[in-house]
């Protein structure tokens, strides 16, 4: 297993990343009862634990790893340097 199944609130931010069921586990943020429910859930299946866990590794490393944010920044300031010069 990579990493831990994610749990996370049902906003429009993380639906823009993640997938529930697949990269996570979303659920409405209505509270602490909801959390528990939710971990009660994931934490009954290792099956489903172990999928998403290893489904919301393989994003981070695709879209998130601090080597990815590195290079998405170094190609932002390449961009601004290049549009800076006469």
């Amino acid at each position: 297993m990579s990493g831990r199944p994610l749990i996370a609130a049902d906003t429009i931010a993380n639906r823009d990343l993640l997938t529930h069921g697949r990269t996570a586990y979303l659920r409405p943020a209505k509270g602490p009862e909801a959390l528990a429910a939710a971990i009660l859930e994931v934490s009954g299946d290792e099956s489903r634990r172990e999928q998403l866990a290893a489904a919301g590794h393989a994003l981070y490393l695709e879209k998130c790893s601090e080597a990815v944010i590195e290079e998405h920044l170094r190609s932002v300031a390449e961009a601004m340097l290049r549009s800076s010069r006469p």
